[in-house]
């Protein structure tokens, strides 16, 4: 008889007819959950073939064995105590619990333990069915982090719109001052210094807005200086200043074919986690660029690279440095060496993908107690960036008396823009309700040349109120203003009959220069739509 069958066999629970005892043993050997049955003391007498495949210990390595052969040490006394208390009580135990394989690898698993009586009702076994669950809460954990990373995104739109309002107030209202105090030095400085302290926090929101955003890759030839740039002013706000951030560009570095948002998330990923690796100490993370003429790819080993002229991205901390087998995984999705609340253990990986997308490669250095250094090589694009010459400084466009009508729930971007329009020799209204001014619209509906209307809105939306309005007058030359355009891009407003979508906080010469156009534009009538479908921003 099989030794395992032998083993069930002594066990004072089975005492069927020989036909139904083989019957049982091959049901139980075709089972696809993992079965064990252990005696009252936590030893092992028969294991079914799937807990050999699940466990990695074979029936002879597991029978006669305690149960303790599988503990992970992920769980404490008090939780084994608990699991003995209530099968011994005669209870049925059902949980989650972690163990570990004969390779040493963890893996989760679904418990059912059940006490199993002889015919006198003592308690003189215990069966086990095992279902091993971690494929499915690592898919679990990954729909989790999905959701939570679209979450972010609306948090930070949400975010981005209401402090592009508050900005557009400060920068409307210096904009204004600076118009007003035309022969004080002293004053326009002051204000300068205002609207400069003004743009670095528009430029602060679009980063945010970068980083967080979805949307469709676009890789085009692209200078890495200034997208690295970028990524670090925002990094400087954020990191420590215990962290000294140093920037090392080496001569002229090619231009590579890449997605700006992508390389942007590649440069915050990677610091990002070189001032986790200095945290709670004074550290120094150095950015470089440099470039690099490939001739023998066996050169470089660790990495697969082409011939050929690359770009070349380095950065490097001094931070506790990793061992061999930790760098093996650390591109592994999920694999991190932070706490719970630190990590998702995401963000190498992600680096990992769009440097594959960019046909780049990483090389990565380090030892432990010395620090890390990553090297990412993009093929460079060998076709040169022709650089527009800046443009010269210009005055807004004036306005010859036309009547505009500003919608817009701040009142202070209202009242803002309005006198800027004025200013530029416009007839300017305001409204801050939506629905106000489509009756006011409604009662002259020729009264106004041009419509200026913010997107989000309490009651109706700004697309709504557009839409609205053109079924009222269908060549209505109509821009909309927004601090986060959401879903909405320009062809699809152009197909609703909405001209212009522009971004707060805007300048004098941008809003000037869009009012201008709008009121010289000549354009078919928008096709009529139906309003309420235009309500979800």
């Amino acid at each position: 008889m099989d030794p395992a069958a032998q083993d069930l066999s002594g066990c004072a629970c089975f005492t069927p007819g020989e036909g139904h005892h083989h019957l049982l043993i091959a049901a139980l050997e075709a089972a696809d959950n993992a079965i064990l049955i252990a005696d009252r003391s936590g030893t092992i007498v028969w294991v079914n073939p799937a807990f050999c495949r699940l466990s990695g210990y074979s029936t002879p390595e597991s029978v006669g064995q305690n149960t303790r052969l599988l503990k992970s040490g992920k769980h404490d006394i008090h939780f084994y105590r608990n699991l003995w208390k209530t099968v011994l009580a005669g209870d049925i135990f059902r949980g989650e619990m972690t163990n570990r394989r004969k390779d040493g690898s963890l893996y989760l698993e679904e418990n059912t333990i059940t006490p199993v009586r002889d015919s006198g009702g003592r308690i003189t076994h215990f069966i086990s069915v095992k279902q091993d669950i971690s494929r499915e809460r690592e898919m679990e954990n990954h729909l989790r982090q999905a959701q939570k990373m679209e979450a972010i995104g609306t948090l930070a739109g949400g975010i981005a719109h209401d402090f592009n309002n508050i900005l557009g107030g400060i920068i409307g209202y210096a904009n204004l001052a600076l118009m007003d105090c035309k022969g004080n030095q002293e004053a326009v400085e002051s204000i300068n210094q205002i609207l400069h302290g003004g743009e670095r926090a528009k430029q602060l929101v679009a980063q945010i807005l970068t980083f967080s955003r979805q949307q469709k890759h676009e890789m085009r030839p692209l200078p890495l200086q200034l997208l690295v740039g970028d990524a670090l002013k925002l990094l400087r706000s954020t990191l420590p200043t215990t962290i000294e951030i140093i920037s090392r560009i080496e001569g002229a570095i090619p231009p590579v074919l890449a997605d700006p948002t992508q390389i942007h998330q590649v440069v915050m990923n990677l610091c990002t986690n070189s001032a986790h690796a200095m945290k709670g100490r004074a550290g120094r993370l150095e950015v470089a660029l440099d470039s690099v003429h490939v001739d023998d790819p066996a050169a470089y080993p660790g990495v697969s690279l082409t011939p050929g002229h690359h770009a070349v991205l380095t950065v490097s901390d001094t931070g506790h440095g990793m061992d061999a087998s930790t760098i093996k995984r650390i591109f592994e999705p999920y694999f991190t060496t932070k706490d719970p609340w630190e990590g998702t253990g995401l963000g190498l990986a992600v680096v990992h993908g769009i440097v594959q997308e960019h046909a780049g490669a990483i090389q990565v250095e380090s030892e432990p107690g010395s620090g890390t250094i990553f090297r990412i090589y993009f093929p460079a694009w060998e076709t040169p960036i022709v650089s527009a010459e800046p443009p010269a400084a210009q005055e807004p466009v004036r306005g010859n008396g036309q009547s505009i009508l500003v919608i817009d729930d701040e009142p202070a971007i209202a009242k803002t823009v309005a006198r800027l329009l004025e200013h530029l020799g416009y007839v300017v209204m305001s409204e801050t309700d939506p629905r106000s001014a489509l009756a006011l619209f409604r009662k002259e509906p020729n009264k106004f040349d041009l419509i200026l209307t913010d997107l989000t809105m309490p009651g109706m939306t700004g697309v709504e109120l557009a839409v609205q309005m053109l079924q009222i007058r269908p060549h209505l030359p109509i821009l909309l203003t927004t601090g986060f355009g959401g879903s909405w891009d320009r062809e699809t407003l152009l197909g609703l009959g909405i001209l212009e979508m522009i971004l707060k906080p805007a300048s004098p010469l941008t809003l000037a220069k869009a009012v201008s156009e709008a009121l010289a534009a000549t354009r078919p009538a928008a096709p009529p739509q139906t309003p309420e479908i235009y309500t979800n921003e």
